[in-house]
C-alpha cells in the first residue's frame, strides 16, 4: 500500500482482491467511501484502473456543505480488466478548505452460473 499527495489529490493503492482473474470487471462494482471535509461540494471521487479509465463516484457541487460523506455506490467497470490494481482518486476543487479520507472499500461483484 502506498500513498503519495499532489496539487490536492491524495491517491492510496490497493492491490485488488480479483488479482488473478481473467477477463473484463463486473458491471456491478461496488464502493463505499467514507471521508470528511470543510465543504463536501469541493469533493470529486472517482475510481481509476490500470488502463487509466475513471468511473465517477462523485462530482463537485456548490450544493453540499462540509460534514460527513459516507457514499455507497455501484459503478460500471466493464471495459477495464478485472486483474488490475484499482485506485480511488479523491480530488479538492477549491483552495481553502480540507478533509480527510478515514476509509474506502471496493468489491467486484462477479455473478457466477451454477448447474445442478
Amino acid at each position: 500500500m502506498s500513498t503519495s499527495a499532489a496539487n490536492g489529490t491524495w491517491k492510496l493503492q490497493v492491490r485488488d482482491k480479483s488479482a488473478g482473474a481473467d477477463g473484463t470487471a463486473p458491471a456491478d462494482v461496488k464502493v463505499y467511501v467514507d471521508a470528511t471535509h470543510e465543504w463536501l461540494g469541493d469533493l470529486e471521487l472517482s475510481r481509476v484502473a490500470a488502463d487509466l479509465r475513471t468511473y465517477g463516484l462523485k462530482l463537485p457541487s456548490e450544493a453540499e456543505e462540509g460534514g460527513t460523506l459516507q457514499k455507497a455506490c455501484s459503478v460500471d467497470a466493464g471495459a477495464s480488466a478485472a486483474n488490475d490494481t484499482w485506485k480511488l482518486r479523491v480530488e479538492d476543487a477549491s483552495e481553502g478548505s480540507s478533509g480527510s479520507l478515514a476509509g474506502w472499500a471496493s468489491a467486484l461483484c462477479h455473478h457466477i452460473n451454477i448447474a445442478w
